[in-house]
C-alpha cells in the first residue's frame, strides 16, 4: 500500500483533544512519544518538517493506560518492548512491518496487535488509539465472561502479531471504542470518577470480543444445565457482596465468584429479584446505608457514603434520593413512603397517626367530640378579653 506523505488537516484526538495544544516541534514530539512507548529507536515526519503536526494525551485507568495520538506522515522504528499494544486507528492509512510480514490496517476496517516485538510503521495522517494491554488480566477477564475457572488457558491469540478486525457481524468495535473514549473525555476533570466508572473494565471485555469473536459473538453463551453442581453459588455471592458493600464490585468479579458467566448472572437476578446484579448491589447498598441512617448509626454523611460503597458524598445524596425520594440528611425516623425498586416488593412505611391508631392510641372522632354549649347547642367559645 502506498502511503501519501502529503500533510492533511490534523484529525481531532479521539479523547483530550480540547486539552492538548497543536505541536510542530518533531523533536519535543518524539520525546513525549518515548515516554510512553519504550524501545522507541527514531521517529522522523514525512516530507517536510516545517509542515508537521501531532498531539497526544495519555490516560491510566486503574492501570490500563491508553494513549490518544494524532499525527501528520512519519515513519518510526521500535525495538523490543515490554508492552503488548493493540493499535486501533480511527482516522488514516497505516502499514507496520514486523519481521517479513507487512500489515496495513485502516480506519474502520482493522487495528493491529504488537506483542512486544520490534517492528517499523509509516502512515498517512491519523488519528489513532493505542491501548497497552495486561495480558494476564484480559485472560482473566475472558474467563470470567465464558463463566471458567480464572486459571483456566484460554487462547486469545495476542501471542503473535495480527491485524484484528473491527467489525464482527453487526458489532461495530469501532462504535464501542470511540463511546469509551467520549466517557473518559467527559470524566478527565474528575480523576476519581474515571478510575470508579468501570470503563477499564468495559474496554478489557470488549478486547476479549474482539480478539475472540467466536466465543463471545457467534457460540452460544453455555447452558445453564452446565451449571447444575454448583446450587447455592448465587446466595454465596449476595452474601459476600453483603458483607463487602465498601469494596468496588465490577461484573468480572461477580462471574469469578459465582462461577457463572455474566449473562447467565444477569438472567437469574432478574428472574429472583427483578434486578440485574448491579442494580441489585446499588440496591444492598443503599438499604444498608439507610439503617445506619435510621439508627444513628455514624459521624458524617461522607464517611457513611464510602462505608457503603460510594465513591463520593453527592453520588450517594444523588441516588438516596432518587430511590427513596428524600435527601439522607433529613432527620432521621422520619417515615414516609418508599418506593418500589424492581420486583422486589418493597411495603410501605405505615405513618405515625395510622400506627397509634391501630394500637389505640390515637384520638378518634368518637372519642374527641367538639365542645359544645350544652344550653344552646352551639360551639363553645372562649371568652374574648374584656367580654
Amino acid at each position: 500500500m502506498a502511503i501519501n506523505e502529503k500533510p492533511d488537516t490534523l484529525p481531532p484526538l479521539v479523547f483530550g483533544d480540547a486539552r492538548t495544544p497543536v505541536s510542530n516541534d518533531i523533536s519535543e514530539y518524539v520525546q513525549r512519544v518515548a515516554r510512553v512507548l519504550t524501545g522507541l529507536e527514531y521517529y522522523e515526519c514525512l516530507g517536510s518538517p516545517t509542515q508537521f503536526q501531532s498531539k497526544s494525551f495519555a490516560v491510566d485507568i486503574n492501570g490500563l493506560r491508553l494513549v490518544a495520538n494524532a499525527n501528520t506522515p512519519v515513519t518510526a522504528k521500535v525495538g523490543d518492548s515490554s508492552d503488548t499494544t493493540l493499535m486501533v486507528p480511527f482516522q488514516g492509512r497505516n502499514i507496520s512491518t514486523v519481521g517479513p510480514a507487512a500489515l496495513d490496517w485502516d480506519a474502520n476496517e482493522s487495528a493491529v496487535l504488537i506483542p512486544c516485538v520490534a517492528r517499523e510503521g509509516h502512515c498517512t495522517t491519523r488519528s489513532n488509539l493505542n491501548i497497552d494491554i495486561d495480558p494476564r488480566r484480559l485472560r482473566r477477564t475472558a474467563a470470567a465472561m465464558l463463566g471458567r475457572e480464572p486459571d483456566r488457558v484460554i487462547d486469545l491469540g495476542i501471542d503473535r502479531p495480527r491485524r484484528v478486525a473491527l467489525n464482527q457481524g453487526p458489532v461495530s468495535f469501532t462504535r464501542l471504542l470511540s463511546h469509551y473514549c467520549g466517557a473518559i473525555d467527559a470524566l478527565l476533570e474528575a480523576p476519581a470518577a474515571l478510575d470508579a466508572s468501570g470503563i477499564d473494565e468495559a474496554i478489557y471485555r470488549t478486547l476479549a470480543m474482539m480478539f475472540r469473536p467466536d466465543l463471545f459473538i457467534v457460540e452460544a453463551v453455555p447452558s445453564l444445565r452446565d451449571r447444575s453442581g454448583k446450587e447455592g453459588a448465587i446466595d454465596r455471592l449476595c452474601e459476600a457482596l453483603r458483607t463487602s458493600l465498601d469494596q468496588r464490585h465490577t461484573l468480572t468479579d461477580l462471574e469469578e465468584r459465582s462461577g457463572y458467566s455474566a449473562r447467565n448472572l444477569q438472567y437469574l437476578f432478574r428472574k429472583r429479584f427483578g434486578l440485574s446484579p448491579l442494580e441489585w448491589l446499588r440496591e444492598q447498598r443503599l438499604q444498608a446505608a439507610r439503617q445506619r441512617l435510621l439508627a444513628g448509626d455514624y459521624t458524617t454523611l461522607g464517611g457513611l457514603a464510602y462505608a457503603c460503597g460510594f465513591t463520593t458524598a453527592s453520588q450517594f445524596s444523588t441516588a438516596y434520593k432518587t430511590r427513596f425520594g428524600e435527601t439522607p440528611g433529613r432527620r432521621p425516623g422520619q417515615r414516609h413512603r418508599i418506593k418500589p425498586c424492581g420486583d422486589a416488593r418493597l411495603a410501605a412505611v405505615d405513618s405515625p397517626s395510622r400506627v397509634l391508631r391501630s394500637e389505640g392510641l390515637a384520638p378518634t372522632r368518637e372519642s374527641s367530640p367538639r365542645v359544645k354549649n350544652q344550653e344552646s347547642g352551639e360551639r363553645a367559645r372562649r371568652p374574648l378579653p374584656g367580654g
